[in-house]
């Protein structure tokens, strides 16, 4: 997942229908916050005190605190692990407006705070829809929940973001995010040139 396919999925959905803004909001989620599917996604029944509820949203004066309740390496309520989505104000790609709304359409329907956040959304119908777009605007990449964790630690590798704050937004405990991460061409032209210039004359 790349910013430029985040651009093209948008303009591809109805974002006053609340199954859109649920798959936008998901699409955030999992492309910020570094997810694997299972943590944002149900596959198929949504399962209360796992999947993330309305109430696990919290409102910060620099955007909204997603509490995760289970993930992967936390089972049992042990912890809890804070998903951060800032707002960016006027950029087309802020999560934290596409929360906003999606808070907005639950309280205007009377939604309780126990409801699923992402309403009926399962793993499946969100890459079903995805890849639907992106097929109908002619682009052959297949999409899988584990795209927007590698799209996003890439991204992040890319502008320079430090190896312990990758592996602490995206909760990995080792270096295994190396292996999500692909760093393109152009950088990578970058790092070799400057490896080169470093060396005496």
């Amino acid at each position: 997942m790349t910013p430029r396919l985040l651009f093209i999925i948008k303009a591809n959905l109805d974002l006053n229908s609340q199954n859109d803004i649920c798959i936008w909001s998901a699409c955030l989620m999992g492309f910020y916050g570094l997810l694997r599917p299972g943590n944002f996604l149900h596959s198929g029944k949504y399962v209360e005190h796992r999947d993330i509820q309305i109430c696990d949203v919290h409102y910060h004066r620099n955007g909204y605190v997603i509490e995760l309740q289970w993930t992967k390496t936390v089972q049992f309520r042990e912890r809890k692990l804070n998903i951060v989505l800032p707002y960016i104000v006027g950029h087309p790609l802020c999560p934290a407006s596409a929360i906003k709304e999606l808070l907005h359409f639950h309280f205007k329907r009377g939604a309780k705070e126990d409801a699923p956040l992402l309403c009926n959304l399962s793993y499946q119908m969100f890459i079903s829809r995805i890849n639907s777009i992106l097929i109908s605007n002619d682009i052959k990449q297949h999409i899988t929940g584990h795209s927007f964790r590698r799209g996003g630690a890439t991204w992040c590798l890319r502008i320079g973001m430090s190896d312990s704050m990758i592996k602490d937004i995206g909760m990995w405990k080792s270096d295994a995010y190396l292996r999500y991460t692909e760093v393109d061409l152009s950088r990578k032209f970058d790092i070799v040139q400057s490896f080169g210039t470093s060396l005496p004359t």
